[in-house]
């Protein structure tokens, strides 16, 4: 039985990574077009259509979440290091500071959110982690649209 979940975990592994990699480009392209459709409802659903067929707040509802942050998370960090690498010197000390700014707005925003969302019978877990989601899929698209060549912030000065 154990080669058996094993052969699976080494089949489904590329594909399932490919498939989030599909979705999470999929969640960038809604992101990065909102201001011309202005559906955040369809990019939401995007961003957590993994978890959707969970009860919100259960615990198999709690670990896709996790799963989900680690992904993006992992995604994020691999979207730093290939920028921090084509930047300019000026552009990756600006990216340094906005990150470290936008680590402590997503914190204080998600926790924030959370406790909202409690205060009206929902899950607070639940809440807090797709919140740090929600964000982190915001930042993957700015920062991928800098490395498309596609953003104007200040932060996003490339080596020619």
């Amino acid at each position: 039985m154990r080669y058996l979940l094993l052969l699976f975990i080494v089949l489904a592994g590329p594909a399932h990574a490919a498939q989030t990699q599909t979705r999470q480009e999929a969640v960038n392209e809604c992101i990065s077009n909102i201001d011309a459709h202005g559906d955040w409802h369809r990019c939401r659903t995007l961003i957590f259509e993994p978890c959707q067929d969970y009860t919100v707040g259960d615990d198999q509802h709690i670990s896709c979440l996790q799963a989900q942050k680690t992904q993006w998370h992992e995604h994020l960090e691999g979207l730093i290091e290939e920028l921090n690498a084509r930047l300019t010197t000026v552009g990756a000390a600006s990216l340094s500071d906005s990150l470290g700014q936008w680590y402590e707005y997503r914190s204080i925003r998600c926790r924030t959110a959370a406790e909202e969302r409690a205060a009206i019978g929902f899950d607070a877990e639940a809440a807090g982690i797709g919140c740090e989601i929600a964000e982190t899929a915001g930042l993957v698209s700015d920062l991928q649209n800098c490395l498309d060549g596609h953003s104007t912030s200040a932060y996003c000065a490339l080596k020619e």
